[in-house]
């Protein structure tokens, strides 16, 4: 029984860890649509944001299995919520002196150091129980993960988009310009001060963590694990799985504001676009749900095929009807 305790309290405190990436991550969708009308940016400049963020998955994953491999799973999370808060600071600094620069670099080191975490966080969710569960364990994490983003577009559309106007050949007006500086700076100043308590609370957790978890690093390097990686075809598989559905999920999240505020498509303002990424973020909240109940009852090779094909059918039906309707 204390065993089983101790294991379930290790998989809340990494279930923590989910939520915090999640609403931490969904910022960035409120965030593109914001700087396009503070710095005057394209559309393209101003995906820039996304772009910054979303490059550290694929520059830091590899260093980040590395960093793992060696000093395990604990500490690698301690550090990758160390950078998360030196990227929070990034941004403030970004916010205070109006610099676009700035929070591109922002973004990556809090990206970096979120990648690390999800390197680190996802094989502890899954190890932590009885291996034949752990695929339902992910998913119910990853739930949580999900319930942050639907926060995050929210909080963001108030505090970055009041007022905010991306039509061409429209400036914003200092107020307005100040305002939404001044709420980018305030998100950043209480996001970086969560992630310093749950710093804390992992650290004040790490003994109980590590001793309910098997080591999840291999010691093996970088070349070892890259090789292992190849060599395995369903790694690749899976790769290339993961990589068209984060690569669709971020697409849409990011430019659903711009999207929506288009005089073509609804002619809402940016704030209120801003708020609507949250059904679609809720979206993922409640398949997530469905999905943890589906993966307790059947196997997750056929439901991952289903779904699939489901997504397949919604892309072709978007492609023949159109999605501004």
């Amino acid at each position: 029984m204390e065993r089983r305790n101790s294991v379930l309290a290790a998989f809340a405190a990494v279930t923590t860890l989910f939520f915090a990436w999640g609403f931490i991550t969904s910022l960035i969708d409120p965030l593109v649509a914001a700087v396009k009308g503070i710095f005057t940016l394209s559309d393209t400049e101003a995906q820039l944001s996304a772009f910054a963020f979303f490059i550290a998955y694929g520059l830091v994953s590899f260093p980040a299995a590395a960093l793992i491999a060696k000093w395990r799973a604990v500490p690698a999370i301690l550090i990758a919520l160390a950078m998360m808060v030196a990227g929070c600071l990034v941004m403030l600094g970004a916010a205070n002196i109006a610099n676009y620069t700035l929070v591109l670099l922002g973004l990556f080191v809090l990206a970096s150091g979120i990648t690390i975490l999800q390197v680190a966080a996802n094989p502890l969710a899954a190890a932590l129980g009885d291996p034949r569960r752990s695929h339902f364990r992910l998913t119910l994490a990853q739930t949580f993960n999900s319930f942050g983003t639907i926060l995050g577009p929210a909080l963001g559309a108030g505090l970055f988009l009041a007022g905010v106007e991306v039509a061409d050949g429209v400036a914003l007006t200092e107020e307005v310009r100040a305002n939404a500086l001044g709420g980018i700076d305030r998100a950043y100043f209480w996001i970086c001060g969560l992630l310093l308590a749950l710093f804390l609370f992992f650290f004040l957790m790490r003994r109980t963590v590590s001793s309910a978890a098997p080591p999840i690093g291999s010691g093996k390097s970088i070349g070892a694990l890259v090789g292992n990686a190849f060599s395995s075809r369903w790694a690749l598989i899976g790769a290339a799985a993961i990589f068209l559905y984060v690569g669709a999920e971020v697409a849409i999240g990011t430019q659903m504001a711009l999207f929506l505020n288009s005089e073509a498509v609804w002619g809402i303002t940016l704030e209120e676009a801003g708020r609507l990424v949250s059904f679609y973020w809720g979206g993922a909240f409640a398949g997530r749900l469905v999905g943890t109940a589906l993966l307790a009852a059947f196997p997750a090779s056929r439901l991952l095929a289903l779904f699939t094909a489901i997504a397949c059918a919604m892309c072709l039906y978007v492609v023949a009807v159109g999605g501004g309707t």
